[in-house]
């Protein structure tokens, strides 16, 4: 009887009923000492050969969650890069929008049909805007417009012969279409006004995004109030002149 209580508890502990080896195992139980027969060498085989069964179907299912597990864990440890390099990239967009904006150059981006789609606080203030929304959404030749008010070119100083308020917004249009044909990032030599007076500016287009982006600086420093100009001699000076 102990021998089959043994059989059983170990029987139960690799999830096999004992039920079907009990007589077999109690028909070679003598009143004494018990036989060993080719029946048992066959029981005990019969059960060697499940229990290794059993270890090697535990063995697998345990890699199998191993492996399941470092999979999950991979993908995990992708997606937290994924996030840092997404945020690493916003935050280098905001500092560079911040610079552009803070930068004392003039910058815009127009679209393909030649509408302003942004422009720095510097592009607002030397040309005599409040702010970036009296800008966007409009073309070269309605901000010269509205820049120009009810004067006309002979209002300004600085005027070359035969310039006109309409040729200067059409060379800014006319550069923009180079760019967008050409595909090329290109410098231009564009006129612009500011105040009572038009003056030379260093443009400097590439093509964006179907339109163009730019940037632009006078072509002489005095042109440009509040701009620090380091000379060839290597002196520095403030240049608050607007004359010519």
């Amino acid at each position: 009887m102990q021998t089959v209580i043994h059989q059983s508890v170990f029987l139960y502990s690799v999830h096999v009923d004992p039920r079907s080896f009990r007589d077999a195992s109690a028909t070679h139980e003598c009143h004494g000492e018990r036989e060993h027969t080719n029946e048992d060498v066959s029981f005990w085989n019969t059960m060697t050969t499940m229990v290794r069964r059993k270890v090697v179907m535990m063995m697998m299912m345990m890699m199998m969650m191993m492996i399941l597990g470092a999979g999950v864990s991979g993908a995990e440890a992708a997606d937290g890069k994924r996030m840092r390099q997404r945020e690493k990239a916003q935050a280098r967009i905001e500092w560079l929008g911040r610079a552009v904006n803070r930068a004392s150059v003039m910058f815009w981006i127009k679209n393909s049909t030649g509408h302003y789609v942004a422009v720095n606080d510097y592009y607002v203030s030397t040309n005599g805007f409040k702010n970036a929304w009296e800008v966007v959404g409009f073309t070269d030749a309605d901000l010269m417009q509205r820049s120009a008010g009810n004067r006309t070119i002979v209002d300004f100083k600085n005027v070359t012969p035969g310039e006109t308020l309409e040729s200067i917004a059409q060379a800014w249009r006319t550069n923009d279409l180079i760019v967008q044909r050409t595909k090329t990032p290109t410098r231009f030599i564009e006129r612009s006004i500011e105040g009572d007076r038009v003056y030379s500016v260093i443009s400097i287009k590439s093509p964006f995004a179907g339109g163009t982006v730019g940037i632009g600086i006078p072509v002489n420093p005095d042109d440009h109030f509040a701009v620090t100009f380091a000379g060839d001699d290597g002196t520095i000076a403030e240049t608050n002149s607007t004359e010519p």
